[in-house]
């Protein structure tokens, strides 16, 4: 009986060190100090409240709303702006939206409601400026747009068709750089002809397109970067996803991340292919081909490479390239975290990347060209950063364990040695007691 209790105790303080190991512990200091308060007069403001829908069908009113408050100890005049285009190479502008001509005091709240009927399909980009005083708040967002139609297959069409037929493997998963539109950019509207052709919907099972800018700018001996957003329109979940790039002429590139092994409908990745162009290379353009890889088929796409003396004020070429990328990593960043990832690393290069990203618009509009491309490279390794930070979160599994610490491990090795250790002592001790009592009896 006394063994079953020895046993009974050290497997109590066993069971009661797993369990205390998986409860949150708190520590910590708080420090009471003594706090002086002054308040000088300041101007300052917020943009509090953006909302849009993420996406919606072509010729329907797409309804705004921003809200403004003022954070600061003065009272000011609040204009806004908003400016709604689409992303090409230029990010052209196609429709400018004001909202109220108020005067705000401190504390004072300003909603706006600002609407858009987009008369083409594709993605959109919004740039929302409210200035008041002397300063200007800015926040960014986009929206995808739905064709109008709808494609239906003829009821009579199977997957049994023969080569060539409307199920043909190729026509479903075969893409091609069409689908990137014309010259206009990322999501140039198509006709229906042109929408049959390039396989952006693969009749009702995987919807797949691909975004990125028809052309980049590069100096001999220089290195740049490509962004390119896979977007998953579908309901389909996509997996063991690369992109694979090619180039020709010297020029190196390579695609990061290697893979991304979960990318669920409606959400995007983004792939960076870094391009350094040798010093000896020749002033043309070339071309930069690459292919998206996934479970259920593939898309291409196509970029060109222009080599040359790059003019300063196309700089802001490469100013709105990130300003997009951050706003749709924004976007994919918030998608997570309600999803219950924890995004604070990411979010963190998410805010480095537009912090410098807006010190070289600054130095832009004063013509500071050396600073804009210094700052405009330590954008690009945020931005770098966060694409990584993103397909390590999108890969991440479903599978929680509780890794105990070292020391808990060490204690239980201990506890269990000493368990044995007292019940073969305790065992030893009841045989020579009973061995004496025999040998007296």
């Amino acid at each position: 009986m006394i063994d079953k209790r020895y046993l009974i105790f050290f497997i109590g303080i066993i069971g009661l060190s797993v369990f205390f190991q998986g409860q949150p512990s708190i520590t910590g200091n708080i420090l009471l100090s003594e706090v002086n308060v002054s308040i000088n007069s300041f101007d300052n403001g917020q943009i509090s409240y953006f909302n849009y829908p993420d996406r919606i069908t072509q010729y329907s009113k797409v309804n705004i709303g921003a809200e403004f408050l003022n954070t600061g100890s003065t009272s000011y005049t609040k204009e806004i702006l908003l400016q709604i285009g689409v992303y090409g190479d230029n990010m052209t502008v196609v429709a400018n939206r004001t909202g109220l001509t108020v005067v705000m005091k401190p504390g004072d709240r300003s909603f706006d409601k600002l609407s858009y009927t987009p008369l083409y399909y594709g993605f959109y980009w919004m740039h929302l400026i409210v200035s008041y005083g002397n300063k200007t708040d800015e926040a960014w967002g986009t929206f995808y747009v739905d064709p109008y139609y709808i494609i239906v297959i003829p009821p009579n069409v199977t997957e049994d068709d023969g080569p060539g037929g409307p199920l043909d493997s190729e026509a479903i998963s075969g893409g091609s750089g069409d689908e990137l539109g014309s010259e206009g950019g990322m999501s140039d509207s198509l006709d229906l002809a042109s929408l049959l052709d390039s396989g952006i919907y693969d009749t009702g099972r995987t919807l797949v397109t691909i975004s990125n800018p028809d052309k980049i700018y590069v100096r001999p001996g220089e290195s740049t970067a490509v962004y390119v957003i896979v977007n998953n329109t579908g309901t389909m979940t996509l997996r063991r996803m690369m992109l694979l790039p090619r180039s020709m002429s010297g020029i190196k590139v390579d695609a990061q991340p290697r893979n991304i092994q979960i990318l669920k409908g409606t959400q995007s990745a983004i792939f960076m292919i870094t391009v350094d162009v040798p010093a000896d290379i020749l002033n043309r353009t070339y071309p930069l081909d690459f292919k998206v890889l996934f479970d259920k088929g593939n898309r291409t796409g196509h970029v060109d490479v222009v080599v040359g003396p790059r003019l300063d004020e196309d700089l802001m070429d490469t100013i709105l390239n990130y300003r997009y990328i951050i706003t749709r990593l924004k976007s994919e960043s918030d998608t997570l975290y309600f999803d219950g990832k924890n995004t604070s690393l990411l979010e963190n290069y998410i805010s480095l990347a537009d912090s410098d990203l807006v010190i070289a618009k600054d130095d832009y509009d004063v013509e500071d060209y050396d600073s804009v491309r210094e700052y405009l490279k330590r954008t690009k390794l945020h931005l770098d950063d966060a694409v990584l930070e993103l397909a390590s979160l999108r890969s991440e599994t479903m599978i929680i364990v509780f890794a105990p610490n070292i020391w808990l491990l060490i204690v239980l090795a201990i506890t269990m040695i000493t368990a044995i250790g007292v019940v073969y002592a305790h065992r030893h001790n009841l045989k020579k007691v009973v061995k004496e009592a025999e040998d007296g009896i």
